[in-house]
């Protein structure tokens, strides 16, 4: 009877062990995800930022180009 009393104690301990262990690496994962959320929001700012400048970079380049053609454009109202 002691014997199993005493399994039965171990097998909680262990368990009370694992479940702690399970928490404190959740924990750590929860951080984890968080620094990567902000990496990837920063990600996303730069392609934006870098959008933006293709975008004005390709329309210097229309002008440069019909300024070489010697096309004439009517400025934008």
């Amino acid at each position: 009877m002691i014997v199993n009393i005493a399994g039965f104690v171990a097998l909680a301990a262990l368990m009370v062990g694992l479940f702690g262990w399970l928490r404190a690496d959740m924990a750590e994962l929860k951080a984890e995800v968080k620094d990567i959320r902000a990496a990837v929001k920063e990600l996303r700012d730069d392609m934006a930022e870098l959008r933006e400048r293709m975008a004005r970079l390709e329309g210097t380049m229309d002008g440069l180009r019909a300024a070489v053609a010697g096309e004439r454009r009517q400025p934008a109202a």
